[in-house]
This record gives structure tokens, C-alpha cells and sequence, in this order.
């Protein structure tokens, strides 16, 4: 099938048809920004079980898009991707009194040769979570139970 670009042979006659691979030249700190982009594909899932205060009668809690896993060894940020069962700022989730809430929070994958990284949401208030040297597992898959004393 001719596309209309290519003259077709005449019948009996042999034409030899040369196939040139073009050359792509990037330049090597570019090589090496790509490599970064390159990394596999992969989340973090954190469940997390926040406990109310046996002393406050209402308590509520959300979770700010500025929330981010930090590698502690690579300095590298992965960012909040979703949430389920918590409001994101600026609605709120009500905590019962004495009870609990169970929530998830999914990220960007970490760095590979991560070991340890802190869970901090970084808000212009106080009261942020801020979960320090979770050590980091083969699944991605962690379970955090903390309360108000511990933000």
C-alpha cells in the first residue's frame, strides 16, 4: 500500500531501500533530570486512627493538600494524592467524643532506597500532624494510631 510519498518500483525492478535511524542527542544533565521523572510508578497508603480527647466534648480534624512524606535520607517530598473518610481543608471531620476516626491517605510512591521518612503536614497553624521516622516497609502499606497529644 502506497501512502502517496513513496515512488512504487517499476514490475522486474529491484530497488534497495536504505532506512536511517535518526540521532537524538540530550544533553547530560538533562539525561540526568530525566532519570528522576523515569521512577516507577508506585503510592504510599497510610490508615491512619486518630483518637479524640477524653477531656474536649467536640473535636474535629482535617488534612491540608500541603501534607507530604519526607525522605529522610534523599530530602525528597511525596505529596498527598487522595484521601478517604477526612475532610480536606477547609471542612471538617468530627471526632467523637472519647472515640475515634479512621481515615486514609495515599501518596506518592517514595524514593526506592528510602528507610525512613516523617508523615508532615505543613499549615500556617498549630495542630498539624507531624508523624516522625516511620520505618519504611516492603508493602508501602502503614498503619499510624496517634491522638491530639501526639500533634
Amino acid at each position: 500500500m502506497n501512502n502517496g510519498n513513496l515512488p512504487i518500483p517499476e514490475e522486474g525492478t529491484q530497488e534497495n531501500i536504505s532506512i536511517i535511524k535518526p540521532s537524538v542527542y540530550l544533553h547530560p544533565s538533562l539525561k540526568y533530570r530525566l532519570k528522576d521523572l523515569v521512577e516507577e510508578k508506585s503510592q504510599v497508603i497510610i490508615h491512619c486512627e486518630y483518637k479524640g480527647s477524653n477531656l474536649a466534648m467536640e473535636e474535629h480534624i482535617r488534612i491540608w493538600k500541603s501534607t507530604y512524606l519526607f525522605d529522610l535520607d534523599s530530602g525528597k517530598k511525596s505529596w498527598l494524592m487522595h484521601s478517604e473518610n477526612i475532610a480536606i481543608t477547609p471542612m471538617w471531620t468530627k471526632v467523637p467524643y472519647a472515640g475515634s476516626v479512621r481515615f486514609t491517605l495515599f501518596f506518592e510512591g517514595l524514593p526506592k532506597n528510602c528507610v525512613l521518612f516523617d508523615l508532615i503536614e505543613a499549615i500556617p497553624e498549630q495542630g498539624a500532624f507531624h508523624i516522625e521516622n516511620v520505618k519504611r516497609n516492603a508493602s508501602d502499606i502503614y498503619h499510624l494510631n496517634f491522638s491530639s497529644a501526639d500533634i
